[in-house]
């Protein structure tokens, strides 16, 4: 299985689309923000409390940090 198939099916968890405010009251009570774009995509701008995981490297990340809340 590639990584981006491990990532997303490690994450196959219900998708809720949430608002602003919603991400932010999720972010204040612990949720982490993850950004799976490109290291050069990443660097052209992302939101300040976003944690870069490119999308191809998730697995590897998950595999040696495991996962203990929610990702938005």
């Amino acid at each position: 299985m590639s990584n981006v198939g491990f990532f997303f099916k490690l994450f196959a968890k219900p998708v809720e689309p949430v608002s602003v405010a919603r991400a932010q009251e999720l972010l204040g009570n612990g949720a982490v923000l993850v950004d799976v774009r490109t290291p050069q995509e990443y660097s052209g701008g992302h939101a300040n409390r976003a944690r870069h995981i490119p999308l191809d490297a998730g697995a590897d990340v998950v595999a040696k940090g495991g996962r203990t809340g929610r990702v938005l």
